[in-house]
Order: structure tokens, then C-alpha cells, then sequence
């Protein structure tokens, strides 16, 4: 993946559950030397101090990387080019209440985190400033994306509200 440029323009890799469960990888285009990792569990917003930033050797806007990572039930390892840069174990992440644990979609994209009219302040500062929308477009390249499952269901069953994997069915 190449990260779009500009200012106030987020390029983004989402994993999303329908019960707010994330796991992200950001890119600042107004920064092209780090990536960032997060994590949400349940949507829990009461804090936003799960966020790493990463150095990465080449510009993330002008360079393509290889971006993955490794989701078990017991932890989450980020990889840049191949290298671990960050692990998230299952009791780290508020003793496993935040901890990302329900399918998920991936979603590759941009948007504007700078875009003043749509965004709260803390939102557009962490997005590197305002978003300058005389520059557009911006375009964020995807040379390839694989997932792999480590279950055997096709899909998935919620059998109470709890947000727990134990409460998600795999059917086959």
C-alpha cells in the first residue's frame, strides 16, 4: 500500500465488527515517516491512549509496504515489511474487556480526519491540521490484499448481546 498525501487525509486499513470491536492501521498524509496501529474494543472511547506510532524506513506516501497482522483470541502482532512492530496481548488491553475478539470486515480507504465542518477539534489535530480540499483528489494505492480466516465458519450467529466471542456461532 502507498498512503494518499495531503494534509488533514487519513489512509486507513479497518477491521470493524458489528459490535465496534476495530483494529486499525492510519497514515497521516501530511507525515510520511510513521505509521500508526490502534485498537478499539466494544467501541470503548473513553480513552485514546492505545494508539502507537511506528517509524518506517521509506516514505509510507511514496513507497509501497507491506502492511499485516496476526489476530488470535490471544493477541494481535503488527508487522511493517515483514518485521513485528508492536504486540497487543489479550490481558493487556484492560484485562481482555478491550480486547478486539468478534468477526470483522476489512476495509481499505481515505477520508478527511481534517475536514474542520465534520470533525471535532481533537480529531482534525490528530489528522496533522485542516484539510486544504483545493488539493483534491487524493488517491491512496492498494497493490494487493489477502485475509486469511483462522475459523471454519462461512458466517457467524450472535447468541446474546454480550460482545464476547464466546457468544458468536460459527456456522459451516
Amino acid at each position: 500500500m502507498r498512503a494518499a498525501p495531503g494534509q488533514g487525509i487519513i489512509s486507513s486499513i479497518v477491521l470493524e465488527s458489528d459490535d465496534l470491536d476495530e483494529v486499525d492501521w492510519e497514515f497521516m498524509g501530511g507525515n510520511g515517516t510513521h505509521a500508526e496501529t490502534n485498537y478499539f474494543g466494544k467501541g470503548n472511547q473513553t480513552t485514546f491512549d492505545r494508539a502507537m506510532y511506528h517509524p518506517v524506513d521509506t516514505d509510507v506516501r511514496d513507497n509501497f509496504h507491506n502492511y499485516s497482522l496476526d489476530w488470535t483470541k490471544e493477541k494481535i502482532d503488527w508487522y511493517i515489511d515483514g518485521k513485528k512492530i508492536r504486540t497487543l496481548m489479550y490481558a493487556d488491553a484492560n484485562g481482555g474487556r478491550n480486547y478486539p475478539q468478534t468477526p470483522m470486515t476489512v476495509r481499505l480507504g481515505i477520508w478527511s480526519g481534517g475536514d474542520v465542518d465534520n470533525n471535532n477539534e481533537g480529531t482534525v489535530e490528530w489528522a496533522g491540521g485542516p484539510t486544504d480540499f483545493s488539493k483534491a483528489p487524493w488517491t491512496m494505492f492498494v497493490q494487493s490484499a489477502q485475509v486469511n480466516d483462522y475459523s471454519s465458519g462461512k458466517e457467524y450467529e450472535w447468541t446474546d448481546r454480550s460482545g464476547s466471542w464466546q457468544s458468536i456461532k460459527a456456522i459451516q
